[in-house]
């Protein structure tokens, strides 16, 4: 209360656990809208445990708009194929729209390091597509820790693409609050019942600046 931050921005998806994507921001709304991933009939017996993409657009201060998309992808535990179908219905979107508008992407793109490295995930459908915001981020092991394999991954992205009038600027973790992290530097989930922890992911941070007044 008191930031400034307009309503909260979610459309209920069709996920079987309930799960959905959601924006929160000062800007204000132009029109939002989800878009189901196209899966091929082989994947289909397990899209009951996915979320549709959530597209927002909002007014920048400049009178021109920015568009975001809200995404969380098929789990690890899913095929590499199913995440593949999510990143080809994301650029297949974001293709459409004008080349001049700045568009971003953010969430949990659940692509873990050992995937990233088998399979070149991001090489084949991030990179040829978007600028990827940790790339800024010095020092940062990754978002997420899987403890069985000793792994960090960037699961959460932040995925930017605009003209050369936008400048990214920086990248961090969020994560200097001491509930967020375990003794090991780790992130600290939410425990029941006894209230204590946070997320077993940590928040990524990008910042952006624009030549506009």
């Amino acid at each position: 209360a008191g930031l400034g931050y307009q309503p909260g921005i979610l459309l209920e998806g069709k996920d079987r656990r309930g799960i959905d994507v959601a924006f929160l921001s000062r800007l204000p709304l132009l029109s939002a809208e989800l878009h189901s991933i196209h899966f091929p009939h082989s994947q289909r017996s397990r899209i009951g445990d996915t979320r549709p993409i959530l597209e927002a657009r909002f007014r920048l201060p400049s009178g021109g708009y920015i568009t975001g998309f809200n995404v969380h992808f098929p789990a690890p535990y899913h095929p590499t194929e199913m995440r593949e179908s999510a990143f080809a219905t994301l650029n297949a979107i974001v293709e459409k729209l004008p080349k001049d508008s700045p568009v971003f992407a953010a969430g949990d793109f659940n692509t873990t390091r050992a995937e990233n490295s088998n399979d070149a995930v991001l090489e084949k459908w991030v990179r040829r597509h978007w600028r990827v915001a940790h790339d800024l981020c010095i020092g940062c092991p990754g978002t997420n820790f899987y403890l069985p394999k000793n792994e960090w991954s960037f699961l959460d992205m932040i995925l930017w693409r605009s003209d050369e009038d936008w400048k990214l600027v920086d990248a961090y973790l969020a994560n200097n609050v001491p509930e967020q992290t375990t003794e090991n530097n780790t992130p600290k989930r939410f425990a029941v019942p006894q209230g204590s922890g946070v997320s077993d992911h940590w928040p990524l941070v990008l910042s952006v600046e624009t030549g506009w007044p």
